[in-house]
């Protein structure tokens, strides 16, 4: 099929999807908050800095690796 050219116009998120250190440690004991940890399995365990400082993940994170949400293959896309 033919795709036509298109114009894309970028625009704020109504919420910020960024949280500094400052808000994240604020609301860590809030039952409906939740830090997501997306890295690899050895970075969230400590098992490998990449080179980082600091290892292992953020006290009170959960673990979801990012590569478990998308399908395998050149042009990755997300699951469905």
């Amino acid at each position: 099929p033919k795709i036509a050219p298109a114009t894309f116009t970028q625009r704020a998120a109504a919420d910020p999807i960024l949280a500094t250190a400052e808000y994240i440690m604020a609301n860590l004991d809030r039952p409906d908050f939740l830090v997501l940890d997306v890295r690899s399995l050895g970075e969230w365990e400590g098992t490998n800095s990449r080179g980082n400082k600091r290892t292992g993940h953020v006290p009170g994170a959960a673990h979801l690796e990012w590569l478990n949400l998308v399908e395998p293959g050149p042009g990755a896309r997300t699951q469905k």
